[in-house]
C-alpha cells in the first residue's frame, strides 16, 4: 500500500512525485499558495516538467499574480508550441492585458505550425475578425477561417464569429442574418455593423 503523498514527503522531501501530487491535491482544494510552493519544489529538480509548469501557471493565475503566470505559460509555450492548453491560457492573459499584438502573432505562428487545432483556430478568427485594436484586424482572412470552423462544427459561436467576419469586411445584411442563428448580440445596427469593441462572444473566448 502506498503512503499518501503528504507521508511520503515526510519521509523523502525532496521526492518529484510526491511533491507534485500534492500540489495537484492542494490545487484542487483552491490552496493556491500552498500548491504554488509545491510546484516550485518540482520545477527546482525537474525544470522540463511542463505538466508541473502549466500546473504553476495556473495557479499563480488563480491566485491573482497575472505576470507571473504570463512568464511560466509562455515557458511551456516556448518548450512545445503543440501545447495548445497552455497557448490558449498565455493568449487569453495577453489579451487581458491589452497586449493584443503578442497574442495575434502568438496565434498566427500556433496555427502555422498546428493548422489542425480547432480551439486555435477560433481564437485567432475572432482577433482577425474583432480585435479592439482595429488595425490589427482582416475581415478576408478571418471570413476564411470562421467558415471553415462552421463548416466543420455547425455551432452557433462559430457562427457568430461568420458574422463579426462579415462585419469588419462591411457586409452588413449577411453579418446581421448570421447573427440572428448564432443568438448572440454580436452588433447593433444593420447599417453600422463593424465591431467597434469588445463583443459579448469575446466576453466568452477570452473570459
Amino acid at each position: 500500500m502506498h503512503a499518501p503523498p503528504a507521508d511520503r514527503l515526510r519521509l523523502e522531501p525532496d521526492r518529484v512525485n510526491a511533491h507534485y501530487n500534492l500540489a495537484v491535491l492542494l490545487a484542487g482544494q483552491n490552496k493556491h499558495d500552498q500548491a504554488i510552493t509545491h510546484l516550485r519544489s518540482v520545477l527546482t529538480a525537474e525544470a522540463n516538467d511542463l505538466n508541473a509548469r502549466f500546473l504553476l501557471a495556473q495557479q499563480l493565475k488563480n491566485s491573482g499574480r497575472l505576470d507571473d503566470a504570463l512568464t511560466e505559460y509562455s515557458r511551456v509555450v516556448q518548450a512545445d508550441l503543440n501545447r495548445e492548453d497552455a497557448l490558449l491560457e498565455y493568449v487569453k492573459l495577453l489579451y487581458r492585458k491589452g497586449q493584443l499584438k503578442q497574442a495575434l502573432d502568438l496565434l498566427e505562428k500556433a496555427h502555422a505550425q498546428y493548422p489542425q487545432k480547432g480551439r486555435t483556430i477560433v481564437l485567432l478568427a475572432y482577433l482577425l475578425a474583432a480585435s479592439p485594436e482595429a488595425e490589427l484586424r482582416n475581415g478576408t482572412r478571418a471570413l476564411d477561417l470562421a467558415q471553415r470552423v462552421y463548416n466543420t462544427t455547425g455551432a452557433p459561436q462559430h457562427g457568430a464569429l461568420v458574422a463579426l467576419a462579415l462585419a469588419e469586411l462591411g457586409r452588413c445584411s449577411e453579418a446581421a442574418d448570421w447573427q440572428r442563428r448564432s443568438d448572440l448580440k454580436l452588433f447593433e445596427s444593420v447599417q453600422s455593423c463593424r465591431p467597434a469593441k469588445e463583443t459579448s462572444l469575446g466576453e466568452i473566448l477570452f473570459k
